[in-house]
């Protein structure tokens, strides 16, 4: 599928690179929504095939903004992304969540963070219209659902929730098997709402109408929009970009196949 847009101007305030969390592209606005940052994980415990002579070769280049030296810890970021149109509210990943019983490093404290911040943007649960799912890692799919009366609901009572094909065959024959990954994400986070009706299984790319023209959001695979929503600077945090460390990490679980079906890599906004 080809897709051909015309540029559309960008506005980042002048203190984009301090405070500043939101992005402007033409009439759609990019804000982050944060659960946690700051200092947190040895990259010798996050990365399963950890180097320690390659990360020596690489440590005089990391910034402050991307690895702590003095803790020896990396700097993650666990937010979700607010895309607004003048027709639709989609966030983009949904972070850990809360009442999950996650085994560490994720039953950290002050999640509520998380709702804060999405309820301080002006936007309720039944507000939104779609949540685009990278991938359906414990940490991107957290908030989908919510406990009540003892069971797992949609959080987002009016959203659809955009889920890979592929991936979600791999997790469900994995949890068929009984095979759960840590938290029993599957179960918990992503079962429900196919239960509710409110999946749509996408093998690459999702239409979704809006305004006019097109715009094509292979999301925060554009780096400098990542930093400029997160409110970063302007250098490259490759433990942020949700596609590449989603292959990744899903090929030392499950096998490359696996690992080629994840991250829908465009979601367009079908505008008129």
């Amino acid at each position: 599928m080809s897709l051909k847009c015309k540029p559309t101007p960008i506005t980042l305030p002048e203190n984009w690179g301090d405070e500043m969390r939101q992005v402007r592209i033409g009439d759609i606005t990019i804000d982050a929504v944060i659960e946690r940052e700051g200092p947190w994980r040895r990259p010798q415990d996050f990365f399963p095939a950890y180097d320690e002579a390659i990360f020596k070769r690489h440590l005089p280049m990391m910034e402050p903004e991307v690895f702590d030296q003095a803790r020896g810890m990396m700097v993650i970021t666990y937010q979700t992304f607010v895309v607004r149109t003048p027709h639709h509210t989609i966030l983009v990943d949904t972070c850990t969540g809360e009442d999950k019983g996650h085994p560490p490093p994720f039953d950290f404290p002050g999640k509520e963070r998380w709702r804060n911040e999405l309820f301080a943007l002006g936007i309720a649960y039944d507000k939104v219209d779609y949540v685009f799912c990278t991938h359906l890692h414990i940490d991107h799919t957290g908030w989908n659902t919510t406990l009540r009366d003892g069971r797992w609901v949609p959080t987002f009572p009016n959203a659809k929730y955009i889920f890979h094909k592929k991936e979600y065959a791999v997790w469900e024959a994995e949890h068929a098997k009984g095979a759960n990954p840590p938290g029993t994400v599957f179960r918990d986070n992503c079962l429900p709402i196919v239960e509710a009706g409110q999946a749509l299984l996408a093998r690459r790319y999702h239409h979704a109408d809006a305004d006019a023209g097109a715009f094509a959001l292979p999301l925060l695979r554009q780096h400098f929009l990542s930093w400029a929503a997160r409110g970063s600077d302007r250098r490259h945090d490759a433990s942020c970009d949700p596609v590449p460390r989603a292959r990744l990490v899903a090929a030392d679980r499950l096998g490359w196949q696996a690992g080629g079906g994840l991250a829908p890599q465009v979601f367009v906004l079908r505008r008129g």
